[in-house]
C-alpha cells in the first residue's frame, strides 16, 4: 500500500536522505517542506498518512507544527514523528505534552526509524 508522507526539516540534505529512504525502500510518496509554515500549506492541500518533522527550524518549529496539527480537527489524528538532534529530556516532555506520536534522535538511521514506521503504518 502506498503511503503519503510529509517530511519537514530546514536542512535540505536531511530531507533528501529521508526522502530517498521512504521512496526507494518503502515505495512511498514523499512531499517535503523546509519549515512548519510551509508544512501547514502542504497539510491543508492534501491528505497525508504521517508527518516526520525536525524540532528546531526557523519560522515555525516542529513543536509549533505539532501543536497546530493537534488543535486542528481535520489533522489531529495524524501521526507525527519528531526526528531531531535534541535529546534533552525537557524537549521530549514538551513534545509528549503536545501529543507527539514518536520521538526519534538524529542522525537519521533507517534501522531506527524503520520499526517506528512499521508500527505506525502497518
Amino acid at each position: 500500500m502506498s503511503r503519503r508522507i510529509l517530511v519537514v526539516d530546514d536542512q535540505q540534505n536531511v530531507r533528501a536522505l529521508v526522502r530517498a529512504y521512504l521512496e526507494t525502500v518503502r515505495k512511498w510518496t514523499v512531499v517535503d517542506a523546509p519549515d512548519g509554515l510551509a508544512a501547514l500549506k502542504e497539510l491543508y492541500a492534501g491528505p497525508f498518512d504521517l508527518v516526520i518533522t525536525d524540532l528546531a527550524m526557523p519560522g515555525m518549529t516542529g513543536l509549533g507544527l505539532l501543536a497546530t496539527i493537534r488543535r486542528d480537527e481535520a489533522l489531529k489524528a495524524l501521526p507525527v514523528v519528531l526526528l531531531t538532534s535534541h535529546s534533552e529530556e525537557r524537549e521530549k516532555v514538551k513534545a509528549q505534552a503536545l501529543g507527539v506520536t514518536e520521538y526519534v534522535i538524529k542522525p537519521f538511521d533507517p534501522k531506527v526509524i524503520g520499526p517506528v514506521l512499521d508500527r505506525l503504518l502497518p
